[in-house]
C-alpha cells in the first residue's frame, strides 16, 4: 500500500536452500557451503534485479540493505 516492492532472493539455494535459526551456528554454516565466490552472489542479485525491471521498476527506485552477510553484499553491489 505504500509504494514498496521487497524481493529477498534465497542466496542460499546453491546448499540446497532453507533456514537456520539465527542462534544456531552450527546449524547455520552448512548454509554457506554454496558462497563459493562473490559473483555468483552478484549474479543472484541481478536475477532480482532483472525481476524488479519485469516488474517496472527502473535502477532508480531500486535499491539494497543488510546487515552481516547481507551488509557485506550490499557494499558488493555498490
Amino acid at each position: 500500500d505504500a509504494g514498496y516492492h521487497a524481493v529477498a532472493p534465497d542466496l542460499f539455494h546453491r546448499a540446497g536452500g532453507g533456514t537456520a535459526p539465527y542462534d544456531d551456528f552450527a546449524q547455520g554454516m552448512p548454509l554457506f557451503a554454496g558462497l563459493d565466490s562473490d559473483e555468483k552472489l552478484l549474479a543472484d542479485v541481478d536475477s532480482a534485479r532483472r525481476h524488479l525491471h519485469a516488474a517496472g521498476w527502473s535502477d532508480a527506485q531500486i535499491g539494497i540493505v543488510g546487515f552481516c552477510f547481507g551488509g557485506r553484499l550490499s557494499l558488493l553491489v555498490g
